[in-house]
């Protein structure tokens, strides 16, 4: 299967959820999940040189990532 390029990068899907609570005296907090099912894609690469053995170097996306944020304008 030499056919193939090797930097084909195939299709993937990425869910993020953010949350926004907003009071009438200015204060806002957000919770947030990025990555919310966890799944480790390629999103890039390329290829070194051949002193390294023609080796290919990977991108993937973030893990599964979550926190709170708390806001005051005035």
């Amino acid at each position: 299967l030499n056919d193939r390029p090797y930097d084909k990068i195939r299709i993937y899907s990425n869910v993020n959820l953010a949350l926004i609570l907003t009071s009438a005296d200015g204060w806002q907090v957000m919770g947030y999940l990025k990555n919310v099912f966890n799944t480790t894609a390629i999103t890039g690469a390329f290829l070194n040189s051949d002193d390294t053995a023609l080796s290919t170097n990977i991108f993937t996306t973030d893990p599964r990532l979550f926190g709170v944020r708390l806001t005051k304008n005035w």
